[in-house]
């Protein structure tokens, strides 16, 4: 079950009577300057640079998916599918997802 934060602070206020006010305001928006996940690699956990996709769907860092590939052969994702007979194709939307996040950290 998901519980948004309106449903959380609704049962927060039920139980607290009103009294709680370190609850954020419904669907606060997070400040971080952390990057979103899906900019991140999954395998180095890192703000990508050349992010390609490989045939398991997923995105990765060229470096990092290319010497996973060549220790262990298989998704670091899905354990089960064989990525060594697999071609890495640039992720140009992901490329530029990062280029206006680095742009934005530098404002």
């Amino acid at each position: 079950t998901i519980i948004l934060s309106t449903e959380m602070n609704q049962n927060n206020n039920n139980t607290d009577d009103n009294n709680n006010n370190n609850n954020p305001p419904p669907f606060a928006p997070l400040l971080s300057n952390e990057p979103p996940n899906d900019l991140l690699c999954p395998i180095t956990h890192e703000l990508m640079i050349d992010p390609v996709v490989a045939a398991d769907g997923y995105t990765y860092e060229r470096t990092a998916i290319e010497r996973w590939i060549q220790l262990k052969g298989y998704s670091p994702m899905d354990r089960t599918l064989s990525l060594l007979q697999t071609s890495l194709n640039p992720n140009q939307r992901t490329r530029r997802e990062i280029s206006e996040y680095r742009d934005r950290m530098v404002c």
